[in-house]
């Protein structure tokens, strides 16, 4: 069984892998995101909104996106996957485990920047709170990270999915380009809370770990890369050998 380099993973996706890793820094160091507004409602129901979601989200799966089909893609188009399967790498090897890693490096980095970023925002909260005299509700920062959490999982499972059904990026880019440009504008009136990205372009909600869209992410998530596993179980499971007297044998 042919196992997969680290490195080779890591040469594919360096670029927009540290492209990524510079956002997060600087969005860390811009001070615009984390203007926040908290207040509480006539009902006593508390209310925090600000723009994060829109670079936490938003923006994250537009980077998500490329260094997951830059990682990928090759295993799935047909000019390059005949040549893996002959090599006969397995499931685990040609996807679940580069999944996992891939999972693992993006979370490395994403997740302490949502701590930090909600750690910041508290920290705006508690300066109004100083200048108004009013007492006003915070964010529960494990709550958000729960939410990027699951939300970092499904941005890399859709695009191995979609990945595998399209076979290549750049259809892959059109599609989820597209969409994104539909949440942004008349997505949220159609589709209310259930809008991919809740929070970037309508109120979003800090207080409850699984609202409707990180509820559906949750489900769908396990769902798409079962099916990658099986479509690679079934390709990669079994392989043809022609011989010089075009005799074909499973192996």
């Amino acid at each position: 069984m042919v196992r997969y380099s680290k490195r080779v993973d890591m040469l594919c996706i360096r670029i927009p892998y540290l492209c990524f890793v510079a956002y997060l820094i600087i969005l860390l160091l811009t001070k615009r995101p984390f203007a926040t507004s908290s207040s509480w409602d006539a009902d006593g129901i508390p209310s925090v909104t600000n723009d994060l979601y829109l670079w936490l989200q938003f923006v994250v799966f537009l980077f998500v996106l490329v260094i997951t089909a830059f990682c990928f893609e090759e295993i799935f188009r047909k000019s390059s996957a005949d040549y893996i399967r002959a090599c006969k790498p397995g499931v685990c090897q040609a996807i679940l485990f580069r999944y996992l890693r891939l999972l693992g490096s993006l979370e490395l980095v994403y997740l302490p920047c949502v701590a930090i970023a909600f750690y910041q925002v508290n920290q705006s909260i508690r300066i109004n709170e100083q200048l108004f005299h009013q007492s006003a509700p915070r964010v529960n920062i494990w709550i958000p990270l729960v939410q990027c959490a699951v939300a970092m999982v499904f941005y890399v499972t859709v695009t191995l999915f979609f990945l595998m059904l399209l076979k290549n990026r750049i259809y892959l880019f059109m599609i989820f380009i597209s969409y994104c440009a539909f949440e942004a504008t008349v997505m949220p009136y159609l589709i209310g809370d259930w809008v991919l990205f809740r929070g970037a372009f309508t109120a979003p909600d800090f207080f409850h770990c699984f609202p409707h869209n990180i509820a559906l992410m949750l489900f769908l998530s396990p769902i798409m890369l079962v099916a990658v596993l099986i479509y690679g179980a079934h390709f990669f499971g079994a392989k043809r050998v022609k011989n010089k007297k075009e005799r074909i044998c499973v192996v």
